[in-house]
Formats: structure tokens, C-alpha cells, sequence
């Protein structure tokens, strides 16, 4: 999907068995992520939604709360938590 906040292009749609949550899906509290505590880890993650351009990825930093600016897609130091 596209960025909700930004309207990002998300890009084409996949079938994938194993993927990176989007940013409606993480704020989905269906699927248990009720607040930032439910989303906290001990690192930042990425998500598979675009940030506010074309070279950043939103994400969910580790007090858990949700980064729709996104980090620089050549940012090393984020983590993955696939779904």
C-alpha cells in the first residue's frame, strides 16, 4: 500500500509466504498491536511501506512507536521482525 501519511508510492502487489509488516497492518490492533508497548523491541525495525520518499522505509522505533517518515533504505543498523 501507499504511505498513509505521505502517499509514497507503495509499489506492486506480491503473494510472499514470509514478508515485513505494513504500516496498517502494525497499527492493527486485530492483530495485537494495541499500543506502542505491544510494538516495542529492542532495537527499531523496518516495515515493507515506503517513508516520505522514494529513499526511506518506514519503521517502528524501539519504544515502539511508528516512524512513517521512514529511515534511509541503506540505514544498516535497523532490525527485521517478519511475519
Amino acid at each position: 500500500d501507499d504511505n498513509l501519511d505521505y502517499g509514497t508510492a507503495g509499489g506492486n502487489n506480491t503473494t510472499d509466504k514470509l514478508f515485513l509488516l505494513s504500516l496498517a497492518e502494525v497499527k492493527n490492533s486485530d492483530y495485537g498491536f494495541g499500543s506502542d508497548a505491544t510494538r516495542a523491541a529492542s532495537a527499531w525495525w523496518w516495515l515493507r511501506s515506503p517513508g516520505n520518499n522514494d529513499n526511506n522505509a518506514a519503521n517502528v522505533n524501539n519504544d515502539g512507536s511508528v516512524n512513517s517518515n521512514g529511515n534511509n533504505v541503506n540505514n544498516e543498523n535497523g532490525s527485521v521482525r517478519p511475519a
